[in-house]
């Protein structure tokens, strides 16, 4: 029995993939549209988490929640703009890793600071508001300490070097941060942006599973999958042959 439960339960999983993994990487770009700043605000700026309607494949998800890693550009409520969808298995092409891989920085550098930034906005989303702001500028400090430190108390600092040394301490693993999907701005479809010249921000979303639910659908994605194959295969069958 277990046996059997084991090679259904790997045909179902072969079957998703075969079915769903094409559309799930077909679309490597997206359009954004800041929907709020949010009520948080430090030092002047508006903190994260912020809200953006996102449509990519022709579906809008919106009011999505979207976490800035740039602090030297800047983003407007309504404002829209393309940007492409990076995730952590190739960060070259994100905002920061093409800036800092064309200064001669190496890969290992880029994803450690790109797994500094995410384990802080994981942080981040799981405390009040109260204490997001700190979070969100040490997010800004790992790509642009300079910048930040300019605009901030000198305590804010502190803990904002704080923040960023208990991230540089984790001891991060690859998959880890596998949820996160990065939109980079672009200048205009098709072409790259400079930092602090781009027409809108780096946004960070963490994709968060629904647990159980999401589960079943997956599987009862996978076993329709698997009826439509078989149902292929038998009509490709010669003529008599049906079973």
């Amino acid at each position: 029995m277990t046996v059997v439960i084991k090679k259904t339960l790997f045909r179902v999983a072969a079957a998703l993939i075969l079915c769903l993994a094409p559309s799930a990487f077909a679309d490597t770009s997206a359009t954004l549209t800041l929907t709020s700043a949010g009520n948080n605000v430090m030092d002047g700026v508006y903190v994260g988490p912020y809200t953006a309607n996102i449509t990519s494949g022709g579906v809008t998800q919106y009011n999505q929640q979207v976490i800035c890693d740039d602090f030297k550009d800047d983003s407007y409520v309504g404002h829209s703009w393309t940007a492409t969808v990076n995730t952590f298995a190739d960060l070259s092409h994100t905002l920061w890793g093409a800036q800092l891989l064309g200064q001669g920085k190496t890969m290992d550098y880029v994803t450690q600071l790109y797994n500094e930034a995410a384990w802080l906005a994981v942080t981040m989303m799981s405390l009040p508001s109260s204490q997001q702001g700190l979070y969100s500028f040490a997010i800004w400090a790992i790509f642009s300490p300079d910048a930040v430190k300019s605009v901030v108390t000198a305590s804010e600092w502190t803990a904002i070097s704080s923040l960023i040394s208990t991230a540089q301490s984790q001891q991060f693993s690859k998959g880890q941060f596998a949820n996160f999907l990065i939109y980079t701005p672009l200048q205009k479809p098709g072409v790259s942006c400079v930092v602090g010249n781009c027409p809108a921000q780096e946004f960070f979303v963490i994709q968060t599973p629904e647990g159980g639910a999401a589960l079943l659908y997956l599987l009862f994605a996978g076993l329709a999958c698997m009826v439509a194959m078989r149902f292929r295969v038998r009509q490709a069958l010669p003529g008599k042959r049906i079973a």
